[in-house]
């Protein structure tokens, strides 16, 4: 595969595609596209009780990427991490939701159909 950037892959190709499972930008690009879902969510929800902590087991389950490939990607943002849940007052523990898996609220998919608006 020639092409590098993924931004105008679909998120659903990303997460589904097996053209796409081994491509060596994959899982940085659906990490980015997953911190920009979260971000969204959590900044459209009106309690607290709604909003994800945004941290490396959030972005595995979203995005289905190794844990060790996923702390490697989020140690260059993990400051707008910590100010994005910083600012949202959220710490792991609000991620414990009875009855509420991450990946049921939120679609990843549907919130970030592709990467060519994500910051």
């Amino acid at each position: 595969m020639s092409n590098d950037d993924l931004t105008t892959v679909s998120t659903q190709d990303l997460l589904t595609n097996r053209v796409y499972k081994t491509h060596p930008n994959r899982a940085e690009e659906l990490t980015r596209r997953a911190i920009s879902a979260l971000e969204t969510h959590n900044n459209n929800c009106t309690e607290k009780s709604q909003k994800w902590h945004i941290n490396q087991t959030a972005i595995q389950s979203l995005t289905g990427s190794k844990p060790a490939t996923v702390k490697e990607i989020l140690k260059g943002c993990q400051q707008r991490l910590d100010d994005h849940n910083a600012k949202h007052d959220l710490n792991p523990y609000d991620n414990r939701k009875p009855g509420q898996k991450l990946t049921e609220v939120i679609d990843l998919a549907a919130l970030v159909p592709d990467g060519v608006d994500v910051d």
